[in-house]
């Protein structure tokens, strides 16, 4: 089994970066409530962007497969796309993005990394209109 590429989802400087070693997950048996909940420790990375966007993305080891290896640290500059890491035998990447980001993706779809766009930025309205005089 060759190694997975993980690629930057945009250009940003690292902020955060969070190892936490905890309980490894069945891919195939989790629901989407379990990652949002925060009870539970993951073994897992996590990486906090700055910049145009301020997007976290988690890489969380599943049952079968290694630790994820990233290569970035905070400080760091990356591209969009760029090589930030590698996982070997699978895992699971989540990104959180700001409020203003439309996903454009349906579930379950099959996404390649750098080629399939995921979110659009999208305007929100602030609830306050203005009125000529």
């Amino acid at each position: 089994w060759a190694p997975q590429s993980i690629l930057s989802p945009c250009k940003g400087e690292i902020i955060e970066r969070m190892n936490s070693i905890g309980k490894n997950i069945f891919r195939y048996n989790y629901s989407k409530k379990v990652f949002l909940r925060r009870k539970k420790v993951f073994s897992e990375i996590t990486l906090g962007y700055s910049g145009e966007h301020n997007i976290y993305m988690r890489v969380v080891k599943t049952k079968f497969s290694l630790f994820p290896s990233i290569s970035v640290m905070p400080g760091d500059r990356v591209k969009k796309s760029a090589e930030i890491g590698q996982m070997t035998l699978g895992g699971i990447i989540l990104l959180y993005l700001p409020v203003e980001y439309k996903v454009v993706v349906r579930e379950n779809s099959s996404i390649s990394a750098s080629e399939t766009i995921l979110a659009k930025k999208s305007e929100v309205d602030s609830g306050i209109s203005e009125r000529g005089n």
